[in-house]
């Protein structure tokens, strides 16, 4: 299966919620101190629970390393499935060694 990037893929559809706007508030403000935006947060967890096909309830308090996480898995599974094609097997490298030589274990 082809795992879906919610970063590239098409947005067609729109979703809607009802919340309670000091909720709402709230969390845009810390949010913000993130540098994330309620659909950034949003997408982030719509992510998480396609990578992990799980809900994603440990979230991590510091955002951006969350977020940088995410971007060097996507990005080193993209590099594992590049290099599964190339024709010298020689050249080719796992992804734990990606994940190793950008320093996410």
């Amino acid at each position: 299966m082809t795992r879906l990037n919610v970063v590239t893929a098409p947005k067609t559809t729109t979703f809607q919620m009802r919340m309670n706007p000091e909720i709402k508030s709230e969390a845009e403000r810390i949010y913000a101190e993130y540098g994330m935006s309620m659909t950034d947060v949003f997408n982030m967890v719509l992510q998480r629970t396609i990578i992990e096909e799980t809900i994603p309830l440990n979230f991590h308090a510091d955002a951006r390393d969350a977020e940088r996480q995410l971007a060097m898995k996507l990005l080193a599974d993209e590099v594992e499935r590049r290099m599964a094609t190339a024709d010298d097997p020689n050249h080719t490298m796992s992804q734990a060694d990606v994940l190793r030589k950008f320093g996410i274990e």
